[in-house]
Formats: structure tokens, C-alpha cells, sequence
């Protein structure tokens, strides 16, 4: 028989066919890099991008989209949650969150930064709202080749005296409701979202927010969709050869020289590590290397701050074509406090047993063939085998 054209196809049909597609894409790892469209099938989805419908729509006025890199950008800051206090006001939550080197320490801002003609995004954690960090971000956006035709943003003091210092052109605009920075701000929600979709799916705690936002943002930047180019092709020219985990997925890694020297000669090369994202050069390059958390300093302290647990590599090995979130597998036993089956390392099974979910361990030599925790919905409590005859003799 032949297939009917597809105006031709039933619409229940044609509903239902879309339905089996989505719900197939959930647990493809294009669909749990970026998490982009929404899914409604997807739980993370559901649970990081509920939003409320708009009360009025939102119009933006930048003319025809331009085609050259530089030709119109926006930014904007991302403030970190507020917590209220006794008198009723709402202050800035200073948790002590530390970062790795090469961001400021106690980051509770990010600078959002996005290229209309390309779709190019940037995500810069910074450690206070104030002009010179806002102009560090907006100079490692921006190649010394690249030239800016109109920024544009809320006109708040630190992006107007950044816009000032770079000598960029920056339309005023009223404060607080901006009808030009309308599209900055829904690219801090869609960036917000994206790090939000990231820490769910990896199990991470939300102190790994400074890593989760510049992974969606870099994970944008080089996806190569199935039809056309990526975003990083479309600014450079080229493709990205970089490897493509999702993020806080178990990978290994070579050690820097300096690590790898203080391991036995006989011992295992590689470590084992959760993927964080890529090194961006200023100017929009990958440099060839990779930020991963050690798995075991993470593991000892899952629920504590990145700093000191993170480092680059340039050699990087996926292990499974299905991602493994070795952490997101620990919290969610820990919230159903569920009978967890011990897996001898990451292969094989042992007998059941009432334990206390933990993280899996890390060790060398084991196959990682299997995830690292599987879970069984039982409360019951299996026997202890009884030694054998002569056992004791």
C-alpha cells in the first residue's frame, strides 16, 4: 500500500505520530544535552521549564535580523535567588559557593551576553555587579576582529559604563521595562532554564550553578543539528570537533603530568570524572580541552561546593552511548529510601541487600558495561546465606 500525502493524513493520526516521536526523543542524548525544544513528555523539562503563560506579549523592535556576527548584541545580568529576611525584605542569598580558577570566587551574578544574527550565547558567573567584570565578560565574547554595531541591554550602570569603556554604540532605552531589551531577558530565562534542566538531570546540587550555566550555553554554541550547520559554524566557519557529553555525565580523563606522576607506574592511566563543559577561548574557540570534577572528591562530598574538585584535560573517553549520572542515580535512592541492589563496581551484581543508598564507587579495573546503581522497589530483607559444611574447619 502507499503511504497517503500528508495533507491527506488523519489528523488524530497525524497527532499520534507526533506524540510516539517526542516520546521517543526523551532519552536521546540530543534532546539531554540542552533539553531544547521542551518536551512535554520529558519530566526534567516539566520540572525546570514551567513557566506561566505571558499576560500580554512582549514586542521586540530590532528591525530585520542582521547576518554578520557583532551586528546586534544584548546583555543582561542574572542575579542568584533572593531569600527573604525577618522585616519582610528580600536580600541576596551570600551562600559560600567558590569556583574554580579561573572564575571570581563566590560568584552570585552572571552576565548574560547573546548574538542575534548567530545565536551565539555566553553565561560569565561574576562575583559582584560592577562595571570592570561586566566588561571582562562582554571582551571575552567578542574576538579582536569582531566589531559590535549596537548593544543593547536595560541600561543599568555597570552594561552602560562597560558599553562606554569598549566603545560601543548602546541605544538608550527606559529602565526596568525596556521595551528594546525584551529579547536580553528571555535570553536570561532561556539560559536560567537550560542550567536549571542541567543540575536535575546530573544530580548535581545547585553550587554547581556557575558550571551548569556556561555548559548550556557552550552546548548551544556547538551542537550540530541533524539538517544545516551549527551556531559555532555559523561564527567561524567551521565545526567543532569536540567531544559532545552531557553534563555531569561519568566519563574518564587523562590526568594533567603533574597528577599522573604521583600514581603508581602499574596503576590505571585515567581517572574517572563528571563532565562539565568545554574551555572557551576569548573570541568564541575551543582550545582542545575539557573541565571535569574528580568523581572521587565529589563522591566523598556530593553535596558540597565545586571548589578544589574541578580540573582540564585534553583527552577525554565517553563510556556508554547511554549517559550515566552516577549522582542523579544516588539522590533519587535517596529519596524513595528504597532496598538499593550492590553492584560489585559498576558490573557485578551481588546479593540484595538493606543499605543505606551511597554513592558507587570509583575504583580501578571495574567494567562500566552496567549503571552504577540499580535500584530494587523492595522492603523485604534477603536472608544471610548460611556457611557451608565445614566452613569453620
Amino acid at each position: 500500500t502507499v503511504a497517503p500525502p500528508p495533507h491527506q493524513v488523519p489528523v488524530d493520526e497525524a497527532v499520534g505520530n507526533k506524540a510516539e516521536q517526542l516520546k521517543a526523543a526523551v532519552h536521546t542524548r540530543e534532546h539531554m544535552r540542552t533539553h531544547e525544544p521542551k518536551n512535554p513528555y520529558c519530566p526534567i523539562c516539566i520540572r525546570c521549564r514551567a513557566q506561566r503563560k505571558p499576560r500580554r506579549a512582549q514586542k521586540i523592535e530590532l528591525g530585520q535580523k542582521p547576518k554578520v556576527f557583532g551586528e546586534q548584541l544584548t546583555g543582561d545580568h542574572l542575579v542568584r535567588q533572593r531569600k527573604m529576611v525577618g522585616d519582610g525584605n528580600f536580600v541576596l542569598d551570600y551562600e559560600d559557593e567558590w569556583t574554580h580558577e579561573w572564575m571570581p570566587p563566590a560568584a552570585r551574578f552572571a552576565v548574560i551576553l547573546y548574538d542575534r544574527a548567530t545565536d551565539w550565547s555566553e553565561f560569565h558567573p561574576t562575583a559582584t555587579k560592577n562595571a570592570w567584570l561586566t566588561t571582562s565578560a562582554m571582551t571575552h565574547m567578542v574576538g579582536h576582529h569582531d566589531k559590535v554595531g549596537m548593544f543593547y541591554s536595560d541600561n543599568s550602570p555597570e552594561l552602560k559604563n562597560a558599553a562606554l569603556t569598549l566603545g560601543w554604540r548602546h541605544p538608550t532605552s527606559t529602565p526596568g521595562i525596556p521595551q528594546s531589551n525584551g529579547l536580553a531577558e528571555r535570553m536570561v530565562r532561556r539560559c536560567e532554564e537550560g542550567a536549571r534542566c542541567a543540575i536535575d538531570q546530573s544530580g548535581l546540587s545547585t553550587k554547581w550553578w556557575i558550571w551548569a550555566g556556561p555548559y548550556y550555553c557552550t552546548a548551544r554554541n556547538l551542537a550540530i543539528p541533524d539538517e544545516g550547520h551549527s551556531i559555532y559554524f555559523q561564527r567561524h566557519g567551521l565545526e567543532c570537533k569536540a567531544k559532545m557529553p552531557q553534563f555531569g555525565e561519568l566519563v574518564e580523563y587523562l590526568p594533567n603530568p603533574t597528577d599522573l606522576a604521583k600514581r603508581d607506574k602499574f596503576a590505571s592511566k585515567t581517572a574517572r570524572g563528571l563532565f562539565l563543559g568545554w574551555h572557551i577561548q576569548p573570541g568564541g574557540k575551543w582550545n582542545g580541552n575539557y573541565y571535569v570534577a574528580d568523581w572521587d572528591l565529589v563522591k566523598a562530598d556530593p553535596d558540597g561546593p565545586p571548589y578544589g574538585k574541578t580540573t582540564q584535560t585534553s583527552e577525554l573517553f565517553i563510556l556508554n552511548d547511554k549517559p550515566v549520572f552516577p549522582l542523579a542515580d544516588y539522590r533519587n535512592a535517596k529519596e524513595m529510601q528504597v532496598v538499593e541492589k550492590v553492584l560489585d563496581g559498576f558490573g557485578n551484581a551481588t546479593e540484595s541487600v538493606p543499605v543505606k543508598p551511597s554513592l558507587p564507587h570509583g575504583g580501578e579495573g571495574e567494567s562500566v558495561d552496567a549503571p552504577p546503581v540499580v535500584l530494587q522497589l523492595s522492603t523485604s530483607v534477603s536472608p544471610a546465606p548460611k556457611p557451608p559444611v565445614g566452613a569453620d574447619q
